[in-house]
């Protein structure tokens, strides 16, 4: 006598099961971090996994590349943007202090 098996396979199952244990989708786009001269974009995503994941959790494109209308240093443009804002009670005229050896670091004296 031979016995045959059926053996259904729920893929679907499988597939949401392997997502759900893995990367969630990438978030939206955030906004740009500059309005011109290039800027910077970024895209988050989540590790289900008990194990970790492979790959990346954020990603980053560059966007706004067209020229400004006007030159203008962005790090006095950013270090402006707490002029408003007291400090020790006071309100103050934030510039940029540029410091060589931390080319990339913006400090607002």
């Amino acid at each position: 006598m031979v016995h045959t098996f059926r053996r259904t396979t729920n893929l679907s199952f499988y597939f949401k099961r392997a997502k759900a244990q893995g990367w969630s989708s990438w978030t939206e786009w955030s906004t740009c971090s500059r309005s011109c001269d290039g800027g910077v974009a970024y895209q988050l995503r989540r590790c289900h996994a008990p194990h970790g994941c492979k790959g990346d959790a954020v990603r980053y494109k560059i966007c706004n590349m067209q020229p400004c209308p006007e030159q203008q240093d962005f790090r006095a443009h950013q270090c402006s943007a707490y002029d408003d804002v007291p400090y020790d009670g006071a309100l103050l005229k934030w510039t940029p202090h540029y410091d060589y050896s931390e080319p990339c670091a913006l400090t607002c004296r």
